[in-house]
């Protein structure tokens, strides 16, 4: 205990008292403190007690405007409600623009604690605006809220903010499930017509050893990795990967694993062979696994764990002295500034071989516990693990193809036709993403709203076919329904309103007033004077000498007498005469 040698006397005297306290980072004063606190009452004397009132917020708003609300009279009731309709309030502005600070959230509420200090008091509102400022520890006391614009503004920031599902690959065997992506390899090639081009890497990783498989792609001018790649790619991890034929896909959204020609055949292939390819049904997944292909979601990269594999094989592929990594612009020392040196297609292919064959031999953690890969895949096959591996011409694979659409009350327009949904009237101009199946366009799945909605294909009527004003009208009455439930989720504002007692509270109306009190009457000169009087007799003059022979012609509000008309009167009038 740091009093101990003052209480048993081997330090005594302020200067060696001051000397032992800034040695343990204390002061003189507080070591008398816990002297006298000890003598007195030991131990427990020198145990800090926790605040009676821990937890319990000490002012309600801000103090001077309690100050003043309390001075005012008004009763304690009142001051909590005024203070939950101001936190409802300050909720609401976070819950619109969650990216705003706590200045602008406080002076954009600074308008209803004024309105609802006036109501409660009856005070003038200059007198208001003086106590009604919000401090940032009650703004930020609701800065939570702003989670509800997060998830309005930022779709992707949202997911980025929730909880990741916890899985395990435990149970899997290899090839149960194989991941699919496309990278770059970020190492200049040489093409034969003399360009540099960037190779492209095809690659597979099973889930169950982390094993990656990868196939390059030396794209031509202006061209990239296409469908047909990716199915030359897959047709070689069926015949030669390790881990054999895949039962399930993970595949990303890009488009060259949007084809669509070759799915069919291969799901087929997994069924009728109880998906062992002609061998022994695997009893520890259901049959309606097999064959199947999972897309990720676009922006939602957790499950795509291929992408810390290529992360891992990127730490190989540095080691080639031609590697530029992500930035391809940047001018390389070693090159004195002149830019990227390409190398030869075999050189990079060798080079891969060995990156690729050192990755499966790294130890990693997560649920391989140390292992590499290639030790993994080796305990597999010594428990009698027996990879299926099936001829190119057997092969068949289509993946549903991912469109971004605009949605049009309710409808979608993917590859020449169109979906509804009533759902989808809520999205009504969003973008959303919409998995189209070519092989099968009757329906169309689309993602809105953090949820899969299932859109049918639009029917064709004849032309005068009743049916399609029925449906028609069906179409229109599911819109108005949609309208009616969304206007029920908002809050009606008078803008006009608003505006109204923005201006008064900034004062405009008291300074117009005050600068026409103040303004000087500006009159004219006797000369002045005559002149219009002059001017406004020669009026009268011409009006008199423009009166109508008749007596009874009237002129006009513009002083000109209209005859035309006053002969249809006369007309009229002896009409009704004649008729009398």
């Amino acid at each position: 205990m740091i009093i101990t040698p003052i209480l048993k006397g081997e330090i005594a005297g302020r200067t060696a008292i001051e000397r032992h306290a800034k040695s343990h980072g204390t002061t003189a004063a507080t070591l008398y403190r816990w002297v006298k606190a000890y003598r007195q009452g030991g131990d427990k004397a020198l145990v800090e007690k926790p605040r009676a009132d821990r937890g319990q917020a000490r002012v309600i708003i801000a103090e001077a405007w309690e100050t003043f609300m309390r001075g005012a009279m008004v009763p304690e009731d009142k001051l909590l409600e005024i203070a939950a309709e101001m936190a409802r309030a300050v909720r609401g502005l976070w819950a619109q623009q969650g990216k705003n600070g706590w200045r602008q959230v406080a002076l954009l509420a600074q308008p209803v604690l004024i309105r609802l200090t006036v109501e409660a008091t009856g005070c003038a509102e200059t007198v208001a605006k003086r106590v009604c400022r919000l401090p940032r520890r009650f703004v930020d006391g609701e800065r939570r809220y702003s989670l509800v614009a997060l998830k309005d503004r930022d779709a992707k920031g949202f997911y980025d903010r929730t909880p990741a599902v916890m899985r395990t690959r435990a149970a899997l065997k290899p090839g149960d499930c194989v991941f699919g992506d496309v990278s770059p390899a970020d190492i200049p090639v040489l093409r034969p017509d003399g360009e540099i081009a960037w190779a492209r890497l095809i690659a597979w990783m099973d889930a169950a050893t982390n094993m990656i498989h990868i196939t390059g792609h030396l794209p031509g001018k202006g061209g990239g990795v296409r469908r047909d790649h990716v199915a030359l790619s897959f047709t070689a991890i069926c015949q030669s990967a390790p881990f054999g034929m895949p039962r399930r896909l993970y595949l990303d959204n890009g488009s060259e694993f949007s084809w669509t020609t070759m799915l069919d055949a291969w799901a087929e292939l997994t069924r009728l062979t109880g998906g062992a390819f002609g061998g022994t049904w695997d009893a520890h997944m259901a049959a309606e696994h097999y064959g199947i292909v999972t897309r990720s979601i676009p922006f939602k990269p957790r499950a795509k764990l291929i992408e810390g594999a290529f992360g891992n094989l990127l730490h190989f592929m540095g080691w080639h002295p031609a590697f530029s990594g992500s930035d391809r612009m940047r001018k390389k020392v070693a090159t004195l500034g002149k830019g990227v040196t390409a190398v030869p297609v075999e050189d990079l292919k060798g080079f891969l071989a060995q990156a690729v064959a050192a990755y499966n031999a790294t130890p990693q953690s997560g649920h391989l516990d140390g292992k590499s890969p290639a030790e993994k895949m080796g305990e597999f096959l010594a428990d009698g693990f027996v990879p299926y591996q099936v001829d190119a011409e057997a092969l068949g694979f289509a993946f549903g193809e991912t469109h971004e659409v605009r949605c049009r009350m309710g409808q979608v327009r993917v590859g020449g036709w169109t979906y509804y949904s009533k759902d989808l009237i809520a999205f009504d101009g969003e973008k959303v993403v919409v998995r189209w199946p070519r092989h099968a366009p009757d329906a169309a799945y689309v993602w809105a709203g953090g949820r899969v909605h299932v859109a049918l294909a639009m029917p064709v009527f004849a032309w005068g076919d009743p049916e399609g004003a029925k449906f028609a009208a069906k179409l229109a009455s599911e819109a108005r329904q949609v309208v009616e439930v969304m206007r029920g989720q908002v809050a009606w504002l008078d803008p006009r309103e608003l505006m109204d007692e923005f201006a008064r509270l900034g004062g405009v109306a008291e300074v117009v007033e005050e600068a026409s009190r103040r303004a000087a009457k500006v009159q004219l000169t006797a000369d002045a004077q005559q002149m219009v009087a002059a001017r406004q007799a020669q009026l009268e003059a011409a009006l008199a000498r423009a009166l109508p022979r008749n007596p009874d012609l009237v002129a006009n509000r513009h002083g000109v007498v209209d005859e035309e008309a006053d002969e249809v009167r006369l007309w009229l009038e002896n009409d009704e005469r004649r008729m009398a």
